[in-house]
């Protein structure tokens, strides 16, 4: 609820909205890399569109430090910053949610420099749906990797 109060709070200030990123290997729930990637010589067509979904573009709030990723397989509000204020080193820690149900957490590492940002952390996830919330009782913990293509500043 709280993740989709923020996202509608966001849409409302679509003016100081901006695209920090578009994250190609998404560190949100860490399925494509951990479950798919493994089978793209087995399943190339599967891995290739699920691979889609996964990729994110990543808008900064008007909130400092604060993003909203949204892709076809989920969305994401993430607070990140660095570790010294001017570091290229990061640090996050955000929600998680598919269709705007609350679903998991992730937190993580990542390093900014220049037009790409790498990350890798970890990524809680439950089965929980719109359809079937009493999914929540299932939790998969991910090693996560990310890699996106950082907006230059204008």
């Amino acid at each position: 609820m709280i993740l989709t109060a923020f996202a509608l709070s966001a849409v409302t200030s679509a003016a100081e909205l901006r695209l920090d990123r578009v994250d190609l290997i998404s560190e949100d729930t860490g399925a494509w890399i951990n479950y798919e990637a493994p089978g793209l010589l087995a399943y190339p067509t599967r891995g290739a569109v699920r691979y889609v979904t996964q990729v994110k573009p990543v808008l900064a709030l008007p909130v400092e430090h604060l993003y909203l990723g949204l892709s076809i397989h989920s969305q994401s509000l993430v607070y990140e910053r660095p570790f010294v204020e001017g570091s290229e080193f990061t640090w996050s820690a955000g929600l998680q949610s598919a269709l705007f149900f609350p679903r998991g957490a992730l937190a993580g590492v990542a390093w900014r420099h220049g037009p790409v940002r790498l990350a890798v952390g970890v990524s809680a996830v439950s089965g929980g749906t719109w359809a079937r919330p009493g999914g929540v009782a299932q939790w998969d913990v991910l090693p996560t990797v990310g890699v996106g293509l950082v907006r230059k500043e204008r």
